[in-house]
């Protein structure tokens, strides 16, 4: 009897320890994208979401950082995991159609812009409205 409630203790622990452990290294990546020192966020944020994948303000965090060093094929593949948590900062969905629109994928780009503007109706429109196609180049002239 003893044995099992020792047993139970250590295992009590380690759990509190390893959820502590991850609040701090969640607020530590945090601090580092408030820094905008996103190259520093970016392994803090992959190792929290190694963690625990359902964590929606790493995931968008770190879509928001690949963006913002110009990595879209990371950002596009971040931000497609975030916006399906609720309850997320409608501003992402307006990030992951910038971040399409990058991609050439002007289809997939007007639905998340049009998703923004059930929150935004003024921009969100604006945007679906203005990339609904790939946009002409211009020809030269001889």
């Amino acid at each position: 009897m003893r044995y099992l409630l020792r047993f139970s203790f250590f295992l009590l622990a380690i759990a509190m320890s390893s959820q502590a452990i991850s609040q701090n290294l969640l607020s530590k990546a945090n601090k580092q994208y408030e820094l905008k020192a996103y190259i520093y966020a970016i392994p803090n944020y992959l190792a929290i979401i190694q963690k625990d994948s359902d964590e929606p303000q790493a995931l968008s965090n770190l879509a928001d950082s690949y963006r913002m060093l110009n990595k879209m094929d990371e950002a596009e593949k971040w931000y497609s995991k975030a916006v399906k948590y609720a309850g997320i900062d409608p501003i992402h969905f307006l990030y992951y159609g910038k971040v399409l629109m990058t991609q050439g994928k002007y289809d997939d780009a007007k639905i998340w812009f049009q998703t923004y503007a059930e929150s935004n109706p003024e921009t969100g429109s604006h945007l679906s409205l203005i990339h609904i196609s790939e946009p002409t180049r211009l020809r030269r002239i001889s």
